[in-house]
């Protein structure tokens, strides 16, 4: 039986442990016979990962899904129905495919392969995910792939989305912490015929830094590791939120500097720690010993960082002292500098990054009891932290 060795790339770049399924055809139609994944030079491989695909011919039938071992991405094009995508291909041994038109679904790849490149570059060199028995899998590796794949515990992502796309204004990037499909976070990402500003930060064109998925692929994270509860908890009290700005005729955003809820600001913190190390580790790459420390150092310098145009420093260290530029636990930009920055260079910053996932926290006072109890030899500088930054 032959073994056709296949690579898939996506724009010339690896398709990083994406789902492949070996199919039958007859008259059109298809049937799964095997299911595979690249590894991470885009090569396709068998459950215990042996190269290639095991074929009663000289050819096969492929199935390439969109679905990789971090997210499963969903076609949005119709309003309020969302459905898989996928690319078929016919394939021989040593073939390379490139994905790379319309026709190929290059985009929703493209996507998928920027949520795998933030959680390679930022979240799997922290706990829980660095601890994992299979570091690939951020929401657990089954038995088997097909299994894995089948689980219900996964994030998603929907693009283009539909909602709210009347308006050019209203089209921005959000998770939804808890879908009603699966009950797991859904990613919902504009195209840019709704949204050629989100698109560019979606794929770093027209000279933007690609900042979308950094942010929202963290909330997604942080919420798949939630209960349910939590996660419904989190979509009521955000949309609340949302509701009370809009009544009070100001527009519902959220940012650095300006006072939100304590759990708005708590949620948001994650996604300016998610973006401004992931373009720390493009601007310097991922050659430094300590990486997470010297970004920690670099954010807390008396300059705003310049590998992130246009944002603001949250804080100044001086020798031991400790200047915040934001306070109080409704902000955003003082949740981020106490816990991400603060807290980490009085601990370690997988001290930070850990407590922040392992606690189920929605607010500083939750995270600051949760070490309080679980991690004791550290309640000196949480408490630190909490007066530093009026807390």
């Amino acid at each position: 039986m032959p073994t056709l060795n296949i690579a898939i790339n996506v724009d010339g770049k690896p398709a990083k442990r994406v789902y492949v399924e070996h199919t039958w055809e007859v008259l059109g139609i298809r049937g799964p016979l095997g299911l595979y994944m690249t590894d991470n030079n885009g090569r396709v491989r068998d459950n215990g990962g042996n190269a290639g695909i095991d074929s009663s011919k000289d050819e096969a039938h492929i199935r390439i899904l969109g679905q990789n071992s971090v997210a499963r991405i969903l076609n949005g094009k119709f309003p309020l129905m969302i459905f898989p995508i996928w690319v078929d291909k016919k394939v021989r041994d040593g073939v390379t495919i490139n994905l790379n038109t319309a026709a190929d679904k290059v985009d929703h790849f493209r996507i998928l392969n920027l949520a795998m490149q933030n959680y390679e570059e930022v979240h799997r060199r922290f706990p829980p995910f660095s601890s994992l028995p299979n570091v690939d899998f951020p929401l657990g590796r089954q038995r088997t792939l097909q299994a894995t794949k089948g689980q219900t515990e996964r994030i998603g992502i929907v693009f283009p989305d539909n909602l709210f796309s009347d308006n050019p204004s209203d089209a921005l990037a959000f998770c939804e912490p808890k879908s009603l499909t699966t009950g797991y976070p859904l990613i919902h990402l504009k195209d840019r015929n709704q949204s050629q500003p989100m698109f560019d930060k979606l794929f770093g064109t027209n000279g933007m830094s690609p900042t979308v998925i950094a942010g929202e692929f963290s909330h997604a994270l942080h919420f798949s590791l939630l209960d349910s509860t939590a996660r419904g908890a989190v979509e009521v009290n955000y949309v609340k939120f949302l509701l009370s700005e809009l009544l009070a005729d100001r527009k519902p955003i959220h940012k650095m500097g300006k006072h939100t809820t304590a759990l708005v600001a708590y949620i948001e913190a994650i996604d300016h720690f998610s973006l401004r190390l992931s373009l720390f580790v493009a601007r310097f790459g991922n050659f430094r010993v300590d990486l997470p420390r010297d970004f920690v150092l670099a954010e807390l310098k008396d300059t705003a960082p310049y590998w992130l145009a246009g944002s603001p420093q949250v804080g100044q260290l001086t020798g031991d002292n400790m200047r915040p530029l934001f306070t109080t636990s409704d902000d955003e930009g003082a949740i981020y500098g106490a816990i991400f920055l603060d807290f980490a260079r009085r601990t370690t910053p997988a001290t930070a990054v850990w407590a922040y996932f392992q606690s189920h926290a929605l607010n500083f006072r939750q995270y600051q009891s949760w070490i309080h109890a679980h991690m004791p030899q550290h309640t000196a500088a949480i408490d630190a932290v909490a007066v530093t930054w009026s807390l």
